[in-house]
């Protein structure tokens, strides 16, 4: 789904401004981010609980299978962006990374929270909410968001610690 809402300007000849290019990464982003809330998702879970192998080592599996086609998706969805007004790479790597890892923590404390043998639902449901608030949540002095047009990240603009403003 990500790499159709990345494609999707493309192909239709369209030139977005660089907000606009920026949510359609970031909406690729968390597309993948929601899916691997699911990842976790085991129906059989009460009858692989007496099985040799440890909940750790079976949930080590299944992100090992997934990490692989992971970095092929994201450059994949790099590429497909429109080009003429891309943010840096590496800052939206970073969040698109976070997200991930934010939602298989997520998925990883609902299995050990919860009996439920599908807590990707809930999972999701808290990636989506904090994907939605974050970015009003956060202060204009914490640099945790890349802005559209920015070569190397945006630096702090605030004055408090480690800025080293009129030095």
């Amino acid at each position: 789904m990500g790499l159709l809402v990345v494609a999707l300007p493309r192909l239709s000849g369209a030139h977005p401004d660089p907000w606009t290019a920026l949510a359609l990464l970031r909406s690729a982003a968390l597309a993948f981010a929601l899916g691997l809330a699911f990842l976790l998702d085991d129906p059989a879970r009460q009858t692989t609980t007496p099985v040799p192998t440890g909940r750790a080592a079976r949930t080590a599996l299944r992100v090992a299978l997934v990490a692989p086609v992971a970095a092929p998706w994201w450059t994949a969805v790099l590429l497909l962006a429109p080009g003429a007004h891309l943010p840096p790479a590496g800052a939206v790597t970073l969040e698109a990374g976070a997200a991930c890892a934010l939602a298989l923590a997520a998925a990883t404390v609902a299995v050990h929270r919860t009996d439920d043998p599908r807590p990707g639902r809930p999972a999701a449901m808290a990636l989506l909410t904090a994907a939605l608030l974050a970015p009003l949540a956060v202060s204009d002095r914490w640099v945790l968001f890349v802005g559209p047009r920015t070569p190397g990240g945006r630096r702090p603009t605030g004055t408090g610690r480690g800025c080293r403003r009129g030095r």
